[in-house]
């Protein structure tokens, strides 16, 4: 099996390299240094045996990159704006001409496939995210 954590770093560096990012991070956090931020969180996965035995897996992992801007007084729009702006930019670079989206050999295939916008909080601050799921594996 391929190591979850590797293709979510590699996804990490990606978002970590967006105009305008200002902190990343590999998991959660329950403070969050500077905003806008990202997180790339990992998800499920799915395993099978390829038939005919032998030890080739067919994978799929899902992960999901969370932008985040703590929420400020009277700025609601910027903030509506510049998150969906990076979530734009983000899938842009997933699908973009010429992106490896083996991520260096370690997966079959990456694609973008869906998003979600929300508010959350940490410790006791408010923020506004955008989440983007992205498949990863032998899609």
């Amino acid at each position: 099996m391929t190591d979850p954590g590797a293709i979510g770093e590699a996804i990490r560096q990606i978002a970590a390299g967006l105009d305008g990012v200002r902190d990343s991070h590999l998991g959660p956090l329950a403070v969050i240094p500077a905003t806008p931020a990202v997180e790339v969180l990992l998800g499920s996965g799915s395993l099978a045996q390829f038939p005919g035995g032998g030890h080739a897996m067919d994978e799929r992992h899902d992960l999901t990159v969370v932008f985040l801007e703590q929420v400020a007084p009277n700025v609601a729009t910027t903030t509506e704006r510049r998150l969906a702006a990076l979530a734009t930019a983000f899938v842009a670079a997933l699908t973009a001409d010429g992106f490896d989206d083996t991520l260096g050999g370690l997966v079959e295939r990456t694609r973008p496939t869906g998003y979600s916008f929300g508010m959350t909080s940490r410790n006791n601050r408010a923020y506004r995210f955008v989440a983007v799921r992205v498949d990863t594996g032998e899609l």
